[in-house]
């Protein structure tokens, strides 16, 4: 019979140390789970000048996540650009979303929803989905990708 996935999200947090996401995922293998959702997917506060900027962390993850048993899922885009295909240093005001009257929607902070229908935005989301397929293939423990998960629509 084949083995059921059952797991859980991780949210890849700043504050967190290397040893402390293996602890983790120790501590999600360790309760049974086979499975685990990474959230997000790339990690634009390592040091540019890392080798593998900005997946570093998430060849990590994988690395350990194989070690002790564990399938990942990457959760590519969910609901914060700052995060994944929009970093902070990239994002320009023309890529927000409009509100009936053509302003910039400005609800939340620090970005909003972005316009899907930018070409800009377009070109940043194919080259962030490009670039995550070749910066984690061939990975043992990666078990699929989590293309569009809570994402933050309105245009």
């Amino acid at each position: 019979m084949k083995e059921f996935p059952y797991g859980t999200v991780l949210k890849i947090e700043r504050d967190r140390s290397r040893r402390e996401i293996y602890e983790d995922l120790d501590s999600i293998r360790s309760i049974g789970m086979n499975t685990v959702v990474i959230w997000p997917p790339v990690y634009w506060w390592e040091a540019e000048r890392e080798q593998e900027y900005p997946v570093e962390t998430g060849r990590a993850i994988l690395d350990h996540a194989e070690k002790v048993g564990l399938a990942v899922i990457m959760e590519v885009i969910g609901q914060i650009p700052t995060l994944e295909y929009a970093p902070s240093f990239s994002m320009k005001e023309a890529y927000l979303a409009v509100e009936r009257d053509g302003s910039p929607r400005r609800r939340l902070r620090p970005y909003d929803y972005i316009n899907f229908n930018h070409p800009e935005v377009q070109e940043l989301i194919d080259r962030y989905l490009s670039e995550i397929a070749l910066a984690y293939r061939g990975y043992r423990a990666l078990a699929g990708y989590d293309i569009w998960n809570e994402t933050m629509f309105t245009s």
